[in-house]
């Protein structure tokens, strides 16, 4: 069983690391940014910094095993984003940009704060007992608010009412920022 929860929480937290990476190194946060301002999010650069840093801090914490239901909450809240905003409407398969990754994803960290970091873990070096359907549902609910929060209209405008600034805009928003 400690095995299977390293390789899990190993390769979960590896592949988070990676996608945060991937925003940051080669889409960049102009890119990123870009993209979530083409969802309506306010203040896209922000947004941006976020999704970088909830994946990746995220992915470290579930990879280590270390405050994991901490990292489960980062990570499904930004997965329920995406499949709420990225994600939708393009059916269940990741094929066709589906919710599927999201969702397993989300899914997995939420199991994972049920398990806890088995003896392979940094919480069980630390002697944190931070593991249990209390700490899952926890990790669940805070991560459905957290989520709740970015969707709402302080942090993004109705879908299809964002106004997507020209190109020399974005520039000088980002210029700006």
């Amino acid at each position: 069983m400690n095995s299977a929860l390293l390789l899990l929480h190993g390769f979960l937290g590896a592949a988070l690391v990676a996608h945060a990476m991937q925003k940051l190194l080669v889409f960049r946060v102009a890119g990123t940014a870009a993209y979530l301002e083409s969802f309506g999010f306010r203040a896209p650069r922000l947004m941006a910094l976020a999704v970088i840093s909830t994946e990746f801090v995220g992915g470290i914490l579930l990879g280590l095993g270390l405050l994991v239901p901490i990292g489960a909450s980062l990570v499904v809240s930004t997965m329920l984003v995406a499949a709420r905003t990225d994600h939708r409407g393009k059916g269940w398969y990741i094929t066709g940009s589906g919710a599927e990754f999201v969702a397993t994803n989300a899914i997995v960290a939420i199991a994972l704060a049920n398990a806890g970091g088995g003896r392979y873990s940094l919480d069980h070096l630390l002697s944190l007992d931070l593991s249990g359907t209390p700490w899952a549902v926890a990790a669940a609910l805070v991560a459905v608010a957290g989520a709740s929060l970015v969707l709402s209209p302080l942090f993004r405008q109705a879908p299809g009412t964002a106004t997507r600034p020209s190109v020399p805009d974005s520039a000088r928003l980002e210029d700006a920022a």
